[in-house]
């Protein structure tokens, strides 16, 4: 019998032969049967018992080779499912590797973005705006709930450029106002606009007054 093989198939329908023996033939058999599966290599002068093992042995041979073919299959399933499974904890840890790198990467990259937070704020003040009027105008601002994000700043800076007033100046005149913003038109509308438009009259005045052009008038 194979090694490892514990067991192996008595057919039912051997009872037809066997219980035809007398007794003491076939408990013989029977020994012999048991010799045989487990390799004992089994001799007997008994003819009887030779008759009716010559009929059992290829059924118990070929029940074996099966047994064989079966355990072969098992044998290569299992080294498959084992080079899988292998795999599997491969691809797996390779995967633990790659969640543990994106979320560093990610940790990382919301610390150097907290770490480089807009400042509204420090944003004017580095472009030259002063105290008081900067802490007077950020308060309206609040009060108005505007928020102070980097699109709004950039926007504020536009309506500045449009004007041939400092930064500082017009953050100045946007707190006296109570402005939550900057627009040139407002200055024009606003008695500082109108002031400022009587000052480049007076200017101008002044300039035409020193031509001999503004004197044959």
């Amino acid at each position: 019998m194979a090694e490892g093989k514990k067991t192996f198939i008595f057919y039912s329908d051997w009872i037809n032969m066997i219980q035809e023996m007398p007794d003491k033939d076939a408990g013989e058999l029977l020994k012999h049967i048991l010799s045989y599966v487990n390799d004992k290599n089994p001799q007997t002068d008994n003819l009887l018992v030779k008759m009716a093992f010559g009929h059992m042995k290829p059924m118990i041979k070929e029940d074996l080779k099966k047994w064989e073919e079966i355990r072969e299959k098992r044998k290569k399933a299992g080294y498959k499912g084992g080079k899988a499974n292998a795999k599997q904890m491969l691809s797996d840890a390779k995967q633990v590797q790659a969640v543990n790198v994106n979320v560093n990467d990610n940790v990382n990259v919301n610390a150097n973005k907290e770490n480089k937070a807009f400042s509204f704020k420090k944003s004017l003040i580095d472009l030259g705006v002063e105290e008081p009027q900067l802490s007077d105008w950020l308060k309206v601002r609040k009060a108005k709930r505007l928020t102070d994000s980097e699109t709004a700043f950039n926007g504020f800076i536009k309506k500045c450029d449009e004007s041939q007033m400092s930064i500082n100046e017009i953050v100045k005149i946007c707190a006296q106002n109570s402005w939550g913003g900057f627009d040139v038109e407002w200055m024009n509308n606003n008695q500082y606009g109108k002031q400022n438009n009587q000052n480049r009259r007076k200017q101008v005045i002044e300039l035409l007054s020193q031509t001999d052009e503004w004197k044959d008038m």
